[in-house]
This record gives C-alpha cells, structure tokens and sequence, in this order.
C-alpha cells in the first residue's frame, strides 16, 4: 500500500508511478488529515510511506497520522521522500515512528525533485524541466525493483 502525502504534486506523482509499476493501491493521506478520521489500513504488501521533506522532516501532519494510523497485514515500511536538496534527519523521525509501531524499517530513500520553493528559486526551462523528471524517473525505477526483490533502501542525499 502506498500512502502519499503532497503539497505540490511531487509526492503524488512518485506515488502514483510507484503504485502503477508495484500494482498497488494508493491512499492519500491528505484525505485522512483533513478528516482528521485515522483508518486501520490492511496491506499484504509493504507499506510505502511517500512524503515530500519540509525544513529537513516530513511535515508535522503527516508524522502525526502515521502515530495514529494503524498498520494491519504485512509489518514492512518503506518511506521515499521528495525534495529539494537534502532531507536533513528525517530518516531518523520517521525510523522511529515505525518502530514504535511494532513494524520493519525497510528503508529509506530521497528523490531529488525539482525545487518549487519559488521565492529561492527560478522555474526551470521546459527542456530542464523535463531532463530532470526522466532522471527522477530512472531512479524511481530502481526503487522499484529494489521493494519487488524486498531489499532495504538505504539514506542517499546530494
């Protein structure tokens, strides 16, 4: 099962693509915070926890759902986060967060979008725009086949 949170799209473009290529469902957890209703989830497949990187930690919101949520099925959790340059120690939070839960910290693994922070940075060129996403795509991909062969993702950042 993949859980998403988004601010921009980002998130919700890894999770769409990951859930398409792992035949998975995807659940936003936008939805669940706004409700503020948290489900039992149920997933025979890992858990794939998809979250963009806010000052260095996945946003407060989204740690607090995952604290509520419960996870049924498999115990296996993944986290892909998206982000700009580096992820800080969210890995960290989120490890703990998952151990708390009874679950296996699987791993860990950020994806270098690019930067919508507009008040920092430029839009990008269309053609550097679309550079960038088939590169972001060719990672994706070998996280992919990473869960598909059940190995552990491990902390990579620029």
């Amino acid at each position: 099962m993949i859980l998403y949170f988004t601010g921009t799209g980002n998130s919700k473009f890894v999770a769409d693509y990951l859930a398409e290529k792992l035949d998975d469902e995807v659940v936003s957890l936008n939805k669940i915070i706004k409700k503020a209703e948290y489900p039992v989830l149920e997933s025979d497949k890992p858990y794939v926890i998809v979250a963009p990187i806010y000052a260095w930690r996945l946003p407060a919101v989204v740690e607090d759902a995952l604290k509520n949520i419960q996870f049924n099925g498999c115990k296996s959790a993944y986290c892909i986060v998206t982000m700009g340059e580096n992820s800080g120690n969210a890995d960290k939070y989120i490890k703990k967060i998952i151990s708390d839960k009874g679950m296996s910290f699987t791993g860990y693994i950020g994806v270098v979008m690019q930067n919508n922070y507009l008040f920092m940075e430029k839009m990008p060129k269309p053609l550097d725009a679309v550079k960038k996403l088939n590169k972001v795509v060719s990672e994706l991909d070998k996280i992919v086949a990473a869960i598909k062969e059940e190995k552990v993702l491990k902390k990579q950042d620029k």
